[in-house]
């Protein structure tokens, strides 16, 4: 019943954000952790998948003021250092999740 429930949750997630390979795997993982470990820590996973959405929102956002900053260099070298702060911490999370997958038996596409 829990894998189910979090099968629906990521669908309609999924269909409200567009449907993505990273998405779907995220959603097919949460579910296979509910189903063999039970929801407390499904539900951590979905809290840690939620932030490493926001990171990536805030790498975009980052990177986009980062290229509107090119005549002030030193605001442009702050944004970047900041930017590539989090790409150091998007990369550990993927190796992370990657991780998980792969602990979970979850390809990621």
């Amino acid at each position: 019943w829990m894998s189910q429930h979090f099968l629906s949750v990521g669908q309609l997630y999924g269909q409200s954000h567009g449907v993505s390979s990273e998405l779907s795997t995220n959603n097919t993982l949460e579910a296979r952790i509910a189903n063999m470990v039970g929801g407390v820590t499904a539900k951590r996973f979905h809290g840690l998948a939620a932030r490493r959405d926001g990171i990536q929102k805030l790498r975009n956002k980052l990177q986009a003021e980062e290229e509107g900053a090119l005549q002030n260099t030193e605001e442009h070298r702050q944004l970047k250092t900041q930017r590539e702060h989090l790409d150091g911490l998007a990369a550990n999370l993927d190796k992370h999740f990657q991780s998980l997958g792969d602990l979970y038996g979850v390809s990621s596409n």
